[in-house]
C-alpha cells in the first residue's frame, strides 16, 4: 500500500505545463511542519520538510486555478519514484509526491467573542494567490464539530 496524506503550505504558485496531448500536468512543492522535544533542553523545536508533488489532468487544473504561494492544503497522494539519466550518463532519482486530491486546510478553532453556545469559530480559508486564484465559497460547518488541536504556530513557516 502506498498511501501518503499530508497538511502543509505551498511554497510557490503551482506552476504548470501540458503535454501534446493537451493533459495538463502541474508540479509544486509543499512545505510541512513537524515538532519534537529537545531532551536537553525541554523545549520544542519545530522542523520543516519539503516535498515535491505533481498533479495531473483534471487534478491539475483544479489545483493552479485554486491554489497558490502560502495556502495551506491537505493532500491525499503516493510516493513516486522518477528515474531519468543525465547527459553525461549518470542515473538519478528523486522521490515526488503523485497527488490524487487536494483541499483546502486553511481552518483552525478560535476563541472569540463570535463563538456561540461553546462552538468554536473557524477562520475563513486564506485568499488563494496567483494569477488564476479564484475567490473560495465559505463552506458551513458542523454544529457537532469538534475543537482540534493547536498544531504551533503558522509564522514558522519559511516562507
Amino acid at each position: 500500500m502506498n498511501i501518503v496524506i499530508l497538511t502543509g503550505r505551498l511554497t510557490a504558485d503551482p506552476e504548470v505545463k501540458y503535454t501534446q496531448g493537451g493533459m495538463a500536468i502541474a508540479t509544486f512543492s509543499v512545505a510541512v511542519n513537524h515538532s519534537r522535544k529537545d531532551k536537553q533542553t525541554n523545549d520544542w523545536i519545530v522542523e520543516t520538510s519539503f516535498f515535491n508533488a505533481k498533479a495531473f489532468g483534471s487534478t491539475a487544473e483544479r489545483i493552479i486555478k485554486r491554489y497558490g504561494k502560502g495556502d495551506n492544503v491537505l493532500i491525499n497522494a503516493e510516493l513516486r519514484q522518477e528515474q531519468w539519466t543525465t547527459r553525461d550518463g549518470q542515473k538519478r532519482s528523486t522521490v515526488i509526491l503523485n497527488v490524487g486530491k487536494i483541499e483546502d486546510a486553511a481552518f483552525k478553532p478560535k476563541q472569540d467573542a463570535g463563538a456561540q453556545h461553546g462552538q468554536p469559530a473557524y477562520n475563513q480559508p486564506t485568499t488563494p494567490q496567483g494569477p488564476n486564484a479564484r475567490q473560495p465559497q465559505p463552506q458551513p460547518r458542523p454544529a457537532n464539530e469538534p475543537s482540534l488541536p493547536d498544531m504551533g504556530p503558522d509564522d514558522d513557516i519559511p516562507f
